[in-house]
């Protein structure tokens, strides 16, 4: 088998491989964004049967704090993601070479 050969049958195993991680990372990430919003739902329908009573110091702090935590969980994996499509990126990309003195 030639040099080119070997070179050009490494570079396909590579690419599917790559290819199949980017596949399991995505599914993995979809997988836990279900789940975060299963427990939003679970929470919401709980709350919901204490709204009448918010006149309460305790329930009106568990319903200000289920009103903060509502927007985080899509923020944070926005933030999360974004982290690493960069860390992606920077790790992927060929090191930087010097110029010659």
């Amino acid at each position: 088998m030639g040099r080119k050969s070997r070179a050009k049958k490494n570079l396909i195993v590579n690419v599917t491989t790559l290819k199949r991680l980017q596949v399991l990372v995505n599914a993995l990430n979809q997988f836990e964004e279900r789940a975060v919003e299963k427990r939003i739902q679970a929470v919401k329908q709980i709350a919901a049967t204490f709204k009448s009573d918010t006149s309460i110091q305790c329930i009106s702090q568990l319903w200000k704090r289920i009103h903060e935590v509502q927007g985080d969980p899509s923020t944070k994996i926005e933030n999360d993601f974004e982290a690493y499509q960069l860390h992606t990126a920077t790790s992927l990309s060929p090191p930087h070479s010097t110029p010659p003195v």
